[in-house]
């Protein structure tokens, strides 16, 4: 268990001999894996003496976490060119198409619905409330989706309140992926008051249910927001893994892109194009000594490279947003123990970082998580320039009216093999 009573990382791989790496679940990258894509990424810095450290009454010491070695930085980011932004070519209207996943055409790959095994349970506190959570997740019926219940604590069944993991039910981009019974102005505030019931920084549950391909599960908490553990989506894998995982005899919705679609702010965009299985290409530029440009790219997704490249990255945060934060309402569960946090010079864990690149790596766990709103596969390449949730979400409400049009054709020839499979009990 982790300061907040949640439960401690697994870790996600063993100790790689030819790196002298403590990082969990490196591997050698190969054409097909991510990588940073600059010549040079900073060292970690060490962390400063405690004497030193500024003093920030809301982080207390956390427990050690993996250090990277100079073998494994050395062979991270050694001889790599240095990447130059694309210009991207002109937005074109969104064509795109949701089937039902054909065995044949997609060898490899689970074509059917999934649900959890069994109910799981855990507590931790919120990233931004700082509030404990109790959570539990549920078995669900093919078609169900992810849903939210909502409920206070000891409150009876009637007082629950459902939130579909949908686009329609974005209620808020600040620092977080939020979802409310009535959707709201993408620049509210994540924990602000609204009329209906709210949930907030579901984005690594989902980006974890979608990696692991678990599509119908219902999430009962008795708080407003999903709690943090240690920042990343990696105890959430471990916790799915104990859950184990049902096959449904429902096929699984895919959406395939038939033709570009590009969103723009300025100088950050998001673009979706054609793709066989799904493929994300993500950059960052931070005016920081230790992040600047990163750039990783995922050319063949599954759960096999979340787990191992993406799961355990963290969640990070800035000395001088502290103060703006608390008095919005927000990081008031942030700690070392579940944030990187940075100063002017580097980072001020005791623990380092877990990559050299942790921080790209981050957002893609996030553009994941926003990503399964949808409720389908994806068929498409994926590419962000400066992202975050604002522009994540952008993307997600401009393919929902698509999904939502055929996937409703879907469902109702799906509904009646659901229901016979009910009748004969083959389904869990």
């Amino acid at each position: 268990m982790s300061a907040e009573g949640s439960r401690e990382p697994v870790p996600i791989g063993e100790r790689d001999p030819r790196r002298g790496s403590s990082i969990p679940g490196r591997i050698d990258h190969g054409p097909l894996e991510g990588r940073c894509l600059r010549r040079e990424c900073p060292p970690p810095r060490r962390s400063t003496p405690a004497r030193d450290r500024p003093r920030i009454p809301f982080l207390p010491a956390p427990p050690p976490h993996a250090t990277l070695g100079p073998d494994a930085r050395e062979a991270e980011v050694g001889g790599l060119p240095r990447a130059r932004p694309r210009s991207p070519p002109p937005p074109r209207r969104l064509r795109a198409s949701i089937s039902k996943t054909d065995r044949s055409k997609t060898p490899g790959v689970d074509v059917q619905q999934s649900t959890i095994a069994r109910s799981v349970a855990l507590e931790g506190v919120g990233l931004h409330g700082g509030e404990r959570v109790s959570l539990t997740l549920l078995p669900a019926m093919p078609d169900t989706g992810i849903v939210f219940v909502v409920c206070s604590p000891g409150a009876s069944k009637r007082a629950e309140v459902e939130i579909p993991a949908r686009p329609e039910r974005l209620d808020s981009a600040m620092r977080a992926t939020t979802l409310a019974t009535e959707a709201g102005s993408e620049e509210a505030d994540a924990l602000a008051a609204s009329a209906g019931a709210r949930v907030a920084t579901v984005e690594h549950l989902l980006a974890a249910l979608f990696a692991l391909g678990l599509d119908n599960v219902r999430i009962r908490l008795d708080g407003a927001e999903v709690p943090v553990l240690d920042g990343s989506a990696a105890p959430l894998v471990a916790w799915l893994r104990e859950a184990g995982r049902v096959v449904q005899p429902v096929s699984r919705r895919v959406l395939s892109i038939d033709e570009p679609l590009e969103i723009r702010e300025a100088d950050r965009w998001i673009r979706i194009s054609p793709a066989k299985g799904l493929r994300i290409s993500y950059a960052i530029d931070f005016p920081h000594p230790l992040i600047g440009r990163q750039v990783f790219e995922v050319a063949s997704f599954d759960e096999g490279i979340f787990e191992r490249e993406l799961a355990a990255a963290r969640t990070f945060g800035f000395v001088h947003e502290i103060e703006a934060l608390r008095e919005a309402g927000l990081g008031r569960g942030g700690s070392f123990g579940n944030t990187i946090i940075l100063d002017e010079e580097g980072v001020l864990n005791p623990g380092g970082l877990r990559w050299p690149d942790e921080f790209v790596r981050h957002k893609i766990v996030d553009l994941l998580g926003d990503l399964a709103l949808l409720g389908v596969s994806l068929d498409a390449h994926v590419e962000v320039e400066k992202g975050g949730h604002r522009l994540h979400h952008r993307l997600v409400r401009a393919l929902a009216a698509r999904v939502g049009s055929d996937a409703d054709q879907l469902a109702k020839s799906s509904s009646s093999l659901a229901r016979a499979a009910v009748a004969d009990g083959s389904m869990n």
